[in-house]
């Protein structure tokens, strides 16, 4: 059995590295910039997103933290067109419209030229200061001049310095949308605003200048063209030094030689990055909310094969007697209830003021009275075990129907074998043919749905955990889905990959224990 779990172990890898990769795919694509959001994320928690030096040297280091300065994959198909470091680009919208311009143009020396010359004529604008000009032409004699002369004079200049400043703006604009676009039409249009704004506009001297070399960069890019390089493929090598490396495994070597850098640990080893919702380590959330979701579905279902089996085997051992019909009505009846329903109804009947108050009605402790500190383990368990009844039963009860049928037809089936007429025929007493020879082989279908236990116990219920306020993984990948949260989902996604496969090992290693007819050879 040793050498086949080892097998099986084995056999993981390049499943895992297939979920990984498929994962991988998903937070890559995954709508908006995570610096972005990121950003957004510390803002809302006292941080700022002003558009400052600062800011933009925040996001270079956000952006080298996150891996997002190097190149996708170990390798990447291209065209002869393409040149190997478009990764660098910081802004992604940019870097998006540069391929499609590279890909039309099949030129990246002009396309380059291009994107170079439009990020001068933007910087171009940093340097004038509407409030110098304004200054600069004021009179500065005011003695002779009356209070109401002045004030006109005063608003004439302030209306001059408005507009100064709505063209500076109007011309920052322009230039970011040139650079996230390749639309030819859209390219020209702005050109031609662009044109139109420095004209007679005597203050913007130096970004018309830059302004000019814009114009013959776009020139050059639409006449200088090498279409047929974007028809010959090229496969460009990065190594180790990807994005998906570090997702994956983290930085390498694994502990950096400058200690003012953060360490990526990588998926692999725990480090799943920061949430977009509010920043904090995916690991963390994970931790705080995995135990409860576990301990919840431990309960379920260890109450659920504890009710179920002992009913499947008695009513395939009276089959088609009075216990089997009343027990498959009853059951049959409770799968049918939706779970939004019976958690409410549980809520309504059982927590509810007005009706009866046996139990808590949301949550896994009342903060007034769980006083850690001052309890021992046996008074933290009889504070908390009443807030899991109601969820437990919620979780619980659908199960009843479906593994009681699944263990009544397995047992029909092995007491219509051979070797149990052998059995009874040998004299053996009717608990031991049940209980010994009959239960062990029909086992199989229970360990079989067994192996879908531990991806579901990870995942969580949404619907039972959001009923009944309890902080476990359904929550959270509830708020993940509506907040966009994509490091999550895919951390999530991940997880239960692995888990199933998990399931499905434990799953081999039961059925050699139930049936020893099963070789693990």
């Amino acid at each position: 059995m040793f050498k086949y779990i080892l097998k099986r172990i084995v056999a993981f890898i390049p499943t895992l590295l297939i979920i990984s990769l498929l994962a991988f795919v998903i937070s890559i694509n995954a709508p908006g910039d995570p610096v972005e959001r990121l950003l957004r994320a510390a803002d809302s928690e006292g941080g700022t997103s002003e558009q400052s030096s600062a800011a933009s040297q925040q996001r270079q280091e956000l952006r080298k933290e996150l891996g997002l300065d190097r190149p996708v994959f170990y390798m990447t198909l291209g065209t002869l067109a393409q040149p190997d470091t478009l990764y660098r680009i910081p802004e992604q919208s940019e870097r998006k419209a540069l391929t499609k311009l590279v890909n039309r143009t099949g030129n990246w020396e002009t396309v380059s030229r291009y994107y170079l010359a439009l990020q001068k004529a933007k910087r171009a604008h940093g340097g004038i200061n509407p409030d110098a000009l304004f200054l600069a032409e004021m009179p500065m004699d005011t003695a002779n001049i009356d209070s109401v002369a002045m004030a006109d004079e005063l608003a004439l200049f302030q209306d001059k310095k408005n507009q100064m400043q709505e063209k500076i703006n109007r011309s920052n604009i322009s230039y970011g949308m040139l650079m996230r676009t390749e639309d030819p039409t859209v390219i020209e249009t702005k050109l031609d605003s662009l044109q139109s704004l420095y004209a007679g506009a005597t203050f913007l001297a130096a970004p018309a200048a830059a302004y000019a070399e814009v114009r013959q960069a776009y020139e050059a890019m639409s006449t200088q063209s090498s279409r047929w390089k974007s028809f010959i493929p090229t496969l460009q090598w990065h190594g180790y030094f990807n994005q998906y490396h570090l997702w994956l495994f983290g930085d390498v070597p694994f502990v950096r030689k400058n200690p003012g850098n953060r360490t990526r640990y990588g998926m692999i080893r725990g480090d799943f990055g920061k949430s977009f919702h509010d920043g904090q380590p995916i690991r963390d959330k994970i931790g705080q909310r995995v135990m409860w979701s576990l301990l919840l579905a431990g309960l379920g279902i260890f109450l659920a094969y504890l009710i179920s089996v002992p009913i499947g085997i008695l009513s395939a051992y009276k089959r088609n007697g009075p216990f089997d019909r009343i027990s498959s009505i009853i059951l049959f009846i409770l799968y049918s209830l939706p779970v939004f329903f019976v958690g409410t109804w549980l809520l309504y009947m059982f927590a509810n003021p007005d009706n009866l108050v046996w139990f808590p009605e949301s949550g896994i402790m009342d903060p007034a009275r769980y006083l850690p500190d001052e309890m021992n383990l046996w008074q933290k368990i009889q504070h908390r075990a009443p807030f899991f009844v109601l969820p437990v039963l919620a979780y619980t009860y659908g199960s009843f129907a479906f593994l009681s049928r699944i263990m009544r037809v397995g047992m029909i089936e092995v007491f219509g074998q051979d070797y149990i007429r052998t059995a009874r025929a040998k004299g053996l007493p009717e608990k031991s043919v049940v209980l010994k020879h009959a239960l062990r082989n029909s086992l199989i279908p229970i360990i079989t749905v067994f192996a879908d236990i531990f991806p579901v116990a990870i995942g969580g219920s949404i619907i039972i955990e959001m009923i009944f306020s309890y902080p476990g993984m359904g929550v959270m990948i509830y708020e993940a889905v509506i907040n966009q949260d994509y490091p999550v989902i895919v951390s999530i996604f991940t997880i239960l990959g692995f888990f199933t496969m998990i399931g499905y090992l434990v799953s081999d290693v039961l059925y050699g224990i139930a049936d020893p007819r099963i070789s693990y050879k």
